[in-house]
């Protein structure tokens, strides 16, 4: 790791204020292009917490980036993007999931803007990354203003979008020295043979595989997403299981919603589960929540974010930008962080997302 390296170039007497790497025996000067390494690995080894290689606890809170990688049609401009994180840097985040779309990972037009937001993010701005395969395709193929068509159905073509996604091998490089935590699939809503996707499903286990064999890192922290109804909703399946029977280096994504009209029944309440899951070994962290919620049930998010806080349970606001408004009939508008598709401008949520994390600035 980092701080053995740099131990080696101290006994070396070699300058400290240079970065260096260690490659067959040797060490070398870090090249610019390099220094995303310089940010010490994660790993989910133990309960509760994701850790540096070094033990230190580390919390992530931040948002999704959504609608930036839809598809290649769907770009927004270079500069929205460093407004938008610059904004949420500015707010108190050290975070993003990223969203990806697995139709386009052999188009090196996608590909290309993928490393450069992930460049960006990570070198510019210090980001921990999650990259979640959230949609294969366009909802239809034959206009290219078309919304990104989700990924529903939990089976072996999501290891196949991964596997062709590092086919590249630039892009499995700046993608193996960026990416912090690689969820599997966002939201399924079924596997092949049953409503009911399950955290035990072999296709997560293989999927995993097939990141940490393409990336050379065999203690990648890979994100299962299930649940009784699916859409990554709840996670009560593991209640009573052990983190042992998944494996190490694993954690468990949750989108939380309560949204209109739905019940406990079928969406369980975080807070009810959570410190079960984590006193059998289970990390947690959620990938999602907020939305609609912020308008139709605004005690919720409040109250969630908190509770995150409290039980070391990393998290992304739903949603970073996407264009806030207050009338278009879809509560789901009033829910984003950022005023407009420019990046610029906080709106009332993020207003108060800022001032919540402002507690936080000295961490």
């Amino acid at each position: 790791n980092q701080a053995e390296v740099t131990q080696i170039a101290i006994r070396s007497n070699l300058p400290i204020e240079k970065r260096y790497l260690l490659e067959n025996g040797t060490l070398r000067q870090m090249l610019k292009e390099e220094e995303p390494l310089l940010m010490p690995p994660l790993s989910a080894p133990d309960h509760r917490f994701i850790r540096t290689d070094t033990g230190e606890q580390v919390m992530l809170r931040g948002a999704n980036l959504i609608h930036f990688l839809g598809h290649p049609k769907q770009f927004y401009t270079m500069e929205a993007t460093t407004n938008a994180l610059k904004a949420l840097k500015d707010m108190g985040g050290n975070y993003l999931v990223i969203p990806w779309n697995g139709a386009f990972a052999d188009d090196p037009t996608y590909t290309d803007w993928l490393i450069k937001i992930l460049k960006s993010a990570k070198n510019e701005f210090g980001y921990r990354i999650t990259l979640e395969l959230g949609a294969r395709g366009l909802e239809n193929p034959d206009d290219p203003s078309s919304i990104a068509k989700s990924i529903e159905v939990l089976d072996e073509q999501i290891q196949q979008d991964w596997a062709n996604l590092f086919k590249n091998e630039e892009v499995a490089f700046w993608i193996g020295r960026t990416v912090d935590v690689f969820n599997i699939i966002g939201e399924p809503s079924r596997d092949k043979y049953d409503p009911n996707p399950s955290f035990f499903d072999p296709v997560l286990k293989d999927s995993c595989q097939v990141i940490r064999s393409s990336l050379n890192n065999p203690n990648a922290i890979c994100g299962y997403s299930a649940g009784r109804w699916g859409w990554a909703g709840d996670a009560d399946e593991l209640l009573g299981h052990q983190r042992s029977e998944l494996g190490d280096n694993i954690t468990i994504n949750i989108h939380h919603y309560r949204l209109e009209g739905i019940s406990e029944d079928t969406r369980s309440d975080p807070r009810k589960y959570a410190d079960k899951l984590q006193q059998n070994g289970f990390n947690i962290t959620v990938g999602e929540f907020g939305w609609s919620d912020w308008v139709l049930n605004p005690d919720l998010p409040k109250d969630l974010i908190i509770y995150f806080e409290e039980n070391k349970i990393s998290y992304a606001v739903w949603g970073l930008v996407g264009g806030y408004f207050t009338d278009s009939g879809n509560p789901g508008d009033a829910g984003v962080l950022i005023n407009d598709y420019g990046g610029v401008g906080l709106s009332p949520v993020g207003e108060y997302v800022k001032q919540f994390w402002s507690q936080f600035q000295d961490e």
